[in-house]
């Protein structure tokens, strides 16, 4: 990794997601997903689900992406991760997805997933590049097309207690 995107990786502080965050979130996301942009109602209501939390990337006092994920039993699953393109290969999704690792471990969960559209190679990219594997195909996963998915999974065993 060269000097300016670790120093810009070094920068950037995930936060948790508040109300006022939305603009830019939706800001971010738009740019980062033109075809297929959640509106603030995909994010409301993902994040009124009470298992449902939101993080930014903040940098420079500036919300740079987001992702939204799902606390399950086992898993923690991402529903989103969007990252302003002036910031995408520059290390911030990445440090987005170590987040996510790090809350495996503390919340005791052994696997973190995403679904990925089969058409969607730089996310397949990025995700493997992250440490994920493709373990799944699901038919017809996205309603929006019928688009398949291909399931990433990052697994960790934790400990036994004794």
């Amino acid at each position: 990794m060269d000097g300016i995107h670790n120093s810009i990786a070094s920068q950037i502080q995930p936060r948790w997601m508040i109300r006022r965050d939305l603009p830019e979130v939706l800001d971010c996301d738009h740019l980062a997903f033109p075809n297929d942009p959640w509106c603030e109602e995909d994010y409301l209501k993902r994040l009124r689900i009470m298992n449902a939390i939101g993080f930014v990337a903040d940098f420079n006092e500036s919300i740079i992406g987001s992702m939204v994920y799902e606390l399950q039993k086992d898993r923690l699953r991402l529903l989103r991760l969007s990252i302003h393109p002036a910031f995408q290969r520059r290390q911030a999704g990445r440090r987005m997805v170590e987040v996510l690792k790090t809350k495996i471990v503390q919340q005791k969960r052994q696997e973190l997933c995403c679904e990925v559209r089969e058409s969607n190679l730089d996310a397949q990219l990025f995700f493997r590049a992250c440490g994920l594997s493709a373990v799944d195909n699901i038919r017809g996963w996205f309603d929006d097309t019928g688009e398949d998915a291909i399931v990433f999974s990052y697994q960790i065993q934790l400990e036994r207690r004794r």
